[in-house]
């Protein structure tokens, strides 16, 4: 798959569904005026869960693309690489221990807290003995990652996009917008508006949804198409590294 490949599939992804939300939103027509602000109430929850499809979508196709790629862990940033192992995709990786009673290689038992500055040491040491064992290996995304972790709320979306290795802010621009429409398609659930959704009220969580969809499609076809995600093209990473070198 090319990223302009992706771009596609999520562009005909959204064109079906604005189909089918026209093809609701239309019934309306065959209504009285004096009921159609209760039955839009209805398009409120269809919007929500169409947007909230469609990012599902967008996120398990990046999740194709990015496996189509053939990437190492010396390609990839180290948001990525990071990604990965903690999803488990190295079969011969060990765990990092859990705060208690550990053994050290001399065979000295000793205790540390989670909140012991030594124990925040130790894991730091493990993960950088992990990621070198992990840049000679072929990674692979889980794809089941998204359903497991993925809900309603830009926390939940936040969380998926850091088990993807993408940026976490990388939707930011529209948390506005998606944890509103979230909370009122909620709140439509749970009959708070029961006097109903005016035609302007609707425009405007229609330009909401939409320009929210629009504006994911852009940044992860950027993204991909950019390759984002390699090392080279880290800007972050590739400062930091750069300043470590002159250290």
């Amino acid at each position: 798959m090319t990223a302009d490949e992706y771009r596609e599939i999520m562009e005909t992804e959204l064109a079906w569904r604005q189909e089918e939300y026209a093809f609701f939103k239309n019934q309306l027509d065959n209504m009285p005026d004096s009921r159609r602000d209760r039955y839009r109430k209805g398009l409120i929850m269809i919007l929500q869960e169409h947007l909230e499809g469609y990012l599902l979508i967008c996120l398990h196709t990046y999740i194709q693309y990015i496996n189509g790629q053939q990437l190492t862990g010396r390609d990839v940033s180290l948001r990525f690489l990071a990604a990965c192992m903690q999803q488990g995709s190295h079969s011969g990786s060990r765990q990092v221990p859990s705060a208690g009673i550990h053994k050290m290689e001399c065979g000295t038992r000793f205790r540390f807290s989670a909140a012991d500055d030594m124990y925040g040491f130790y894991r730091q040491v493990d993960w950088i003995e992990q990621a070198e064992a992990f840049k000679g290996q072929a990674l692979q995304l889980d794809d089941q990652i998204v359903d497991q972790i993925f809900g309603r709320g830009y926390a939940d979306l936040q969380k998926t996009l850091y088990c993807l290795g993408l940026p976490v802010d990388l939707f930011d621009a529209y948390q506005k917008d998606l944890d509103a429409l979230a909370s009122y398609s909620s709140a439509v659930a749970r009959g708070i508006f029961r006097s109903g959704v005016t035609r302007q009220e609707m425009d405007e969580w229609e330009s909401k949804a939409l320009g929210a969809a629009s504006g994911v499609m852009r940044l992860l076809y950027e993204y991909v198409n950019h390759e984002k995600y390699r090392i080279r093209n880290d800007k972050q990473q590739s400062y930091y590294l750069e300043s470590q070198s002159q250290i």
